[in-house]
């Protein structure tokens, strides 16, 4: 039983003796590097897209109806005010022209009344006014007589009364036919002049805006460039009266003038400047597309719109967006959306912990090494800092400790 018991013992110890020298000569061969004080050159490494630079324009209808024309396709260059579809327009152009005949109708009201009487009228008041005078010279002649004889008693004074009076009808006769020639020659009185003329300009106002409506029934293209995105066909019955709701008829972007709209993290965001240089690559691929400068920088963070390259990326939302006036190579250009990876150089900065860039493993979205141990590795997870093509500052780790850079 003592023997037994023994021999247990013995295999015991050669087993852990075995596996103790196992982790040490596997730790003993695995290439392992210490974790040390040195410079890391910094850089920013950022996910951007081609944008235009003036922006997309979003043309909607204004008005409600049936599409009975649609002008153009996506891919096609217009120019400003270039026609791109029809509403079906005839029940306002019949608005139009009964607008038109109404204000041509009170044109001619306000001009008759402004004008006053008509020549035929006013010749016949002038002629009126002549035989008056006639009338008039006649009547003083008659009392110029009557009174003589009346004075040498000749005649009654009763018929030089007469006389008088007939003279004072003839007066007043006068004085009535120029006033009918003044008013004939002056035209219509100030009041109904300027009322007639309302009523134009009201009309006016009116023709005004049925052809604003008639407008609104032909979509144009408010700015020169390429239709990005057609949304409407011939026979379709679309709401313009909820403009701004809902996607737009086209859409529209001068594809000749972009520029690279960027996204820095939050932890990156004071070192984004105007003036910045970068490169231009494609996403995770070292080759350069072209170069830049950072032209503007936003003054807020927001949450990402462009996405993410890596698990530590995709872990923090909010970002600082810049735009870049680039270069590219070759004068190929890009296509709005392209997306590609922007890579800014800063200078070196001295950490107190780096270590190679193949030591670092990414694992669900967790930056972890392998530390070397008396007893094999441990995978310890770290902190990432600064990265260079060649070191990686890491925090969570003492300097000194050696750390795996093969696997």
């Amino acid at each position: 039983m003592r023997k037994r018991r023994r021999w247990w013992a013995v295999a015991a110890s050669v087993l852990v003796a075995g596996t103790g020298g196992l982790w040490v000569v596997g730790g003993a061969t695995a290439e392992t590097t210490a974790v040390d004080a040195g410079e890391v050159g910094e850089r920013i490494v950022a996910r951007a897209v081609v944008v235009p630079k003036e922006g997309v324009a979003e043309v909607r209808s204004r008005t409600d109806g049936r599409v009975v024309k649609v002008l153009v396709r996506e891919g096609q260059s217009v120019k400003a005010g270039d026609l791109l579809a029809e509403i079906e327009p005839e029940s306002v152009e019949n608005e139009v022209t009964r607008r038109e005949a109404e204000l041509d109708s009170l044109r001619g009201s306000a001009a008759a009344v402004a004008q006053g009487a008509r020549p035929e009228e006013l010749s016949a008041a002038e002629a009126e006014l002549r035989a008056t005078r006639e009338e008039l010279a006649l009547a003083e002649s008659r009392a110029l007589r009557e009174q003589r004889l009346a004075d040498r008693g000749v005649s009654p004074s009763a018929s030089a009364d007469e006389a008088k009076r007939a003279l004072g009808v003839a007066r007043a006769r006068v004085e009535a036919a120029e006033a009918r020639v003044k008013l004939a020659r002056a035209g219509g009185r100030k009041s109904d002049v300027t009322s007639a003329n309302a009523r134009v300009r009201a009309a006016k106002a009116a023709v005004s805006q049925a052809k604003q409506e008639l407008n609104k029934t032909r979509v144009v293209a408010p700015i020169a460039g390429v239709v990005l995105s057609r949304r409407i066909d011939p026979g379709d019955v679309i709401a313009g009266s909820t403009a701004g709701v809902g996607a737009p008829a086209f859409e529209i972007a001068d594809v000749a003038n972009t520029e690279l709209q960027m996204e820095v993290e939050e932890v990156d965001a004071s070192r984004l400047v105007p003036g910045l240089a970068v490169r231009v690559t494609p996403p995770g691929r070292p080759e350069t597309l072209g170069s830049g400068t950072v032209s503007r920088v936003g003054a807020q963070l927001q949450r990402r719109s462009i996405g993410a390259f890596d698990a530590r990326e995709r872990g923090e939302g909010w970002v600082r967006v810049g735009w870049i006036d680039a270069r590219w190579e070759g004068d190929q250009g890009m296509p709005l959306g392209q997306r590609v990876e922007i890579i800014a150089e800063l200078p070196p900065r001295k950490v107190t912990a780096r270590v190679p860039r193949s030591a670092v493993r990414i694992r669900n979205g967790r930056a972890t090494v392998d530390v070397a141990t008396t007893l094999g590795f441990r995978e310890t997870a770290v902190e990432l800092g600064a990265a260079d093509d060649a070191h990686v500052e890491v925090r969570g780790l003492p300097a000194g400790a050696r750390v795996r850079t093969r696997r």
